[in-house]
């Protein structure tokens, strides 16, 4: 029952879509880190040892903004696009932050454990759902009617040389998220396999074959498109 009521943040945190419904597009990810951050923000003002570490953390978001305003002075030019970066990064930081005080509160002493669990079995979700969408034409044409892809993602689904899977791009930071989730799971089952059952191994296994198959056919395609 845990499961349930913790998943399904830390999965739409890293993969939540833009969708699309009458032509009116729903930002679903600002709506998830906007939640997410004010949940870690409350939970930073009603638990003060949290208030510190935060306070530390955010400090070199401030250290940032002063330097881009020292070198915008100096340059007479004002990059909006930085300090709209810098922002969303701290709203990002504190919806990490929400993420891991509610594994916590939910999971205890175990919530390390239930956390890196949750991060593979999400990006074996998203593996999956990657692969469906590259080898179904009728999945795809369904998935993104409704999820509006970028210049890059439609071609990608055009050419038929990537999957942007529930993401409207796709391309080299998918990879990255889904290559890191793989080492994250080859770690995972050297710690802890001695502790799990002959079934679950077998679909951890299953799970790190799923995300290096769609990493592999991702790259290679991304190798070929670019030579």
């Amino acid at each position: 029952m845990k499961v349930i009521s913790t998943f399904p943040f830390i999965f739409l945190f890293i993969y939540a879509p833009f969708l699309r419904f009458s032509g009116v597009t729903f930002h679903l990810p600002y709506f998830v880190i906007l939640f997410l951050s004010a949940f870690g923000i409350l939970s930073v003002l009603k638990d003060k040892n949290l208030i510190f570490p935060v306070s530390v953390l955010l400090e070199f978001f401030l250290i940032l903004i002063f330097y881009a305003t020292i070198v915008s002075y100096l340059k007479q030019s004002f990059d909006r696009d930085f300090y709209y970066s810098v922002f969303s990064g701290v709203f990002v930081v504190m919806a990490a932050l929400g993420v891991s005080l509610i594994y916590d509160k939910a999971y205890g002493e175990n919530s390390t454990s239930s956390l890196t669990w949750h991060l593979f079995y999400a990006g074996v979700i998203h593996s999956i759902i990657m692969i469906v969408v590259f080898f179904s034409d009728t999945v795809s044409s369904m998935l993104y009617s409704i999820i509006p892809l970028t210049d890059k993602g439609q071609h990608f689904v055009d050419m038929g040389i990537r999957s942007p899977g529930l993401t409207s791009g796709g391309g080299d930071s998918l990879s990255g998220i889904q290559g890191l989730f793989a080492i994250l799971g080859f770690y995972t089952l050297l710690r802890t396999w001695k502790d799990l059952k002959l079934a679950e191994v077998v679909a951890v296994i299953v799970g790190l074959y799923l995300i290096l198959a769609s990493l592999a056919r991702i790259s290679h395609e991304g190798i070929k498109e670019s030579g």
